[in-house]
């Protein structure tokens, strides 16, 4: 294998880390994976949208999906490395709205960026935000 399959896979091997255990927001089992100066930017049109920095940061998007959505669920995703220090997931999700109980299900797409092995930036890219909030009616 070669050295940048290695960094490549170090960099799934982080991201699925990281997705396993963003939910529960645990802060002792995230901190080794994210960067102090991470960000992800979730778009402004979704109802949990906004821009999220650092570990606590990333627990409060996380808390903010996790109280939105119900019965939600990830597809398993593909993950495509790109380059040494990017990896582009492909997913589709499906969840339920919270306070209303609406169903939504679409594709998404998320660019993790890597910065010294640790997750320095998150773009969460869902195929309809419009739909998203259109059906929060918020």
């Amino acid at each position: 294998m070669s050295e940048l399959e290695e960094v490549q896979q170090r960099n799934i091997a982080t991201l699925k880390h990281a997705l396993g255990n963003a939910l529960e927001g645990n802060a002792a089992i995230l901190q080794p994976v994210i960067s102090d100066d991470f960000v992800i930017y979730e778009a402004e049109g979704l109802p949990f949208g906004g821009v999220f920095r650092g570990l606590e940061g990333y627990i409060a998007c996380m808390q903010g999906i996790n109280s939105f959505w119900v019965n939600k669920n990830l597809a398993p995703p593909e993950l495509v490395p790109v380059g040494k220090d990017r990896v582009i997931m492909l997913s589709e999700f499906e969840g339920y709205i919270s306070h209303n109980g609406e169903h939504v299900k679409m594709p998404t797409v998320s660019i993790w960026d890597f910065e010294d092995g640790k997750i320095r930036t998150v773009r969460p890219f869902f195929f309809d935000t419009k739909l998203v909030a259109d059906k929060a009616r918020l």
